[in-house]
């Protein structure tokens, strides 16, 4: 089961995040594979919200708190804080999952 991410930003930092994008978005390149969602929170204006939400395809917890444990943007000290937590597909590209018919 995936797992998903989510990461809330320290007020103020929208400058560290700036500074920071280049490398978080290089970091990201061998992960790509495994990102089933990805993608910044917004305000209803479209405005950041300062947090984002990753789904990460992947088995191991382990494996995803390596990969938000390493980012360049937690590196840099920007998040307030870091929820990981596994995800069952229910609906997933439109279709309900095989597994999920019997609930």
């Amino acid at each position: 089961m995936p797992y998903l991410i989510q990461v809330a930003e320290k007020p103020n930092t929208r400058h560290i995040f700036d500074e920071t994008l280049e490398a978080h978005r290089e970091y990201l390149q061998p992960y790509i594979t495994k990102m089933l969602a990805t993608g910044a929170l917004l305000e209803d204006d479209g405005s950041r919200a300062g947090g984002a939400i990753i789904i990460m395809d992947t088995e191991s917890r382990s494996e995803a708190e390596d990969y938000i444990n390493n980012d360049p943007l937690t590196l840099a000290g920007i998040f307030e804080s870091i929820t990981i937590t596994k995800w069952r597909r229910f609906i997933y590209n439109g279709e309900m999952m095989p597994e999920m018919e019997q609930f």
